[in-house]
């Protein structure tokens, strides 16, 4: 019976992955002073991630400056715009300091120090098409002892990925709960997917979402 249950679990197991990333995205820096200005070309996106000061010896937590962002419509979705924003900036002593959610700029939007400290911006750039790029996972192996049921995940790629998982005993409600997700130490891309085998019926799903490449400062 145990037997008979496991293969229909293997049989039922079920993992889709959505990745919200470039399939090769480049490191990226650029220094912003009053006056200086970033365009982005036709066909790019540039995701900034932290901001850091280039003032060194500079007393203060933080340093401010003023930036204008302006773009076109994009996508059919509404107008040009022009847009001004204060940015935080920390003292060079102190390192970086990163938005609380990346900032993403379009094809022939620009970015414009309009005034104050000047800084540097570590971020990410991409081509427009792969922003949204597809993987081709894969299922090494789905396992049940009676007790768990156990998929090892392939993400077939080299970016730096979190994955997360969910259980459904009927394909239309999902938990996080029972869920349990161990990446591999010698090969991030391999992570193993473990649910309690507590019904008859049990079906497993995935997500790989990109992670920040420059990370958080302290």
């Amino acid at each position: 019976m145990k037997n008979t249950i496991a293969r229909t679990l293997v049989a039922l197991c079920s993992l889709s992955f959505t990745l919200l990333a470039s399939a090769a995205p480049v490191p990226w820096i650029g220094a912003l002073g009053p006056g200086d200005s970033i365009s982005i070309p036709a066909g790019k996106i540039l995701i900034m991630e932290q901001v850091g000061g280039t003032n060194f010896g500079v007393d203060g937590d933080s340093l401010s400056a003023m930036v204008r962002i302006t773009g076109p419509a994009a996508g059919g979705i509404g107008s040009n715009f022009t847009a001004d924003f204060g940015v935080l900036v920390p003292s060079a002593d102190d390192g970086t300091k990163a938005f609380p959610t990346p900032i993403r700029l379009g094809p022939g939007m620009t970015i414009t120090h309009q005034g104050g400290a000047p800084f540097a911006i570590f971020g990410i750039a991409l081509e427009s098409q792969d922003f949204f790029a597809a993987v081709s996972p894969s299922i090494r192996s789905v396992t049940s002892d009676g007790a768990q049921l156990t998929a090892i995940v392939d993400a077939r790629t080299t970016i730096p990925t979190r994955l997360s998982g969910e259980s459904s005993t009927n394909l239309n409600t999902w938990t996080q709960t029972g869920v349990s997700i161990a990446s591999s130490a010698s090969n991030p891309r391999f992570s193993r997917i473990t649910t309690p085998e507590d019904t008859s019926r049990k079906f497993v799903r995935a997500r790989s979402v990109r992670t920040s490449v420059a990370g958080k400062a302290n």
